[in-house]
């Protein structure tokens, strides 16, 4: 009867360290948004997460490695919440529409551009939070939208050889001129009505290139 009570034991304190890292990354997502990469601090991160400085390196050796951390966690997060296909839905182009209103109104969000300007400030000098972006971002989001893509090639409602450029294409369309637009700060986040008309006319190029 001692097994699962140990077990129970054993579980406690993964939880614990789960509440405690996300109370970390709570704290540092504040920090770095308000004050950008360079001018954030360990010091302030832990003063935001409300932990001691000696935790906050248990759990993450240097401000390189917690902005990582932080990157990852918040990319997946939103591919998970983003990469929702009906792969059963008929209607390929209504789904890629829905997906493209939602994926525009996400990366075109003050707090996405924030991150992205950070990013592309730091990579040349820190290559892994390059990395942690790419891989939990654009690379997860390619890789999910062209499975759901060649799935819809299987049932014959779509025709490409390569479902992975066909994704790229895809996000590529949606993006269009308000991505850059926004990076540079020329423009404020679009409105709704702008961002389905986007998302209206990337579905259609994409239809046009790659429906059956």
């Amino acid at each position: 009867m001692a097994a699962p009570f140990e077990t129970r034991l054993d579980a406690a304190p993964s939880r614990e360290d789960g509440a405690k890292r996300r109370q970390i990354l709570d704290g540092a997502r504040r920090v770095f948004l308000s004050t950008g990469f360079d001018g954030a601090s360990m010091n302030e991160v832990a003063r935001a997460a409300g932990v001691s400085k000696g935790t906050l390196y248990v759990y993450f050796a240097s401000k390189e490695e917690l902005f990582a951390a932080l990157l990852r966690d918040e990319k997946s997060e939103q591919a998970e919440q983003l990469c929702r296909f009906d792969d059963d839905g008929p209607d390929v182009a209504a789904n890629l529409h829905g997906f493209g209103t939602a994926f525009i109104t996400l990366v075109l969000r003050a707090d996405s551009m924030a991150h992205m300007r950070t990013v592309m400030a730091v990579a040349s000098k820190f290559p892994e939070i390059g990395r942690a972006y790419y891989e939990a971002g654009p690379e997860t989001g390619r890789r999910r939208l062209a499975r759901y893509l060649g799935r819809q090639a299987e049932a014959g409602r779509l025709k490409l050889d390569d479902a992975e450029e066909a994704a790229q294409h895809f996000f590529d369309l949606c993006k269009g001129h308000m991505f850059i637009e926004a990076m540079l700060g020329l423009r404020a986040e679009p409105g709704r009505a702008e961002v389905e008309a986007q998302a209206g006319k990337a579905t259609a190029l994409f239809m046009r290139l790659y429906g059956a």
